[in-house]
């Protein structure tokens, strides 16, 4: 008698070729998926209802943003400022961080004008160099 005979494994059977250019194919178009659609953002969390305006918009490169919903609520990006006296001691850490000296005002089209200026003249108190109010293009 002879010796036994192996048998063959499904894997000793197939030829298993691992192919590198589909995958690679696949990185990039999730990667391409996960780029579109995360940069396609709304406006930043704070709810507010912007003025129109028909000037184009303007880019600015670095800034601080400040926001002032319909209710009078100050925010600095997402963190709410209790009043005008607190938000001068944090724009004037800002300012002296902040290379540009840019302020982004968002105020809600129902806020009172005052409060707008009043931010406004704490940023210039602050080192703020220049204020910029935020609008959205008028339908014509």
């Amino acid at each position: 008698m002879g010796a036994p005979r192996r048998r063959k494994t499904r894997l000793q059977l197939t030829d298993l070729d691992f192919e590198i250019v589909p995958l690679v194919d696949m990185i990039i178009l999730l990667l391409m998926f996960v780029v579109v659609t995360t940069s396609f953002r709304g406006q930043p969390g704070i709810k507010v209802d912007l003025p129109a305006s028909a000037a184009t918009p303007a880019d600015i490169p670095q800034y601080t943003e400040v926001s002032i919903a319909a209710d009078g609520k100050m925010y600095l990006g997402h963190e709410e400022i209790e009043d005008i006296s607190a938000l001068g001691a944090v724009l004037q850490e800002r300012a002296a961080a902040s290379p540009s000296k840019i302020l982004f005002v968002r105020a809600d089209r129902s806020t009172r004008h005052g409060l707008v200026v009043a931010v406004i003249d704490v940023a210039k108190r602050a080192g703020f160099l220049e204020a910029t109010i935020a609008t959205v293009s008028a339908q014509e």
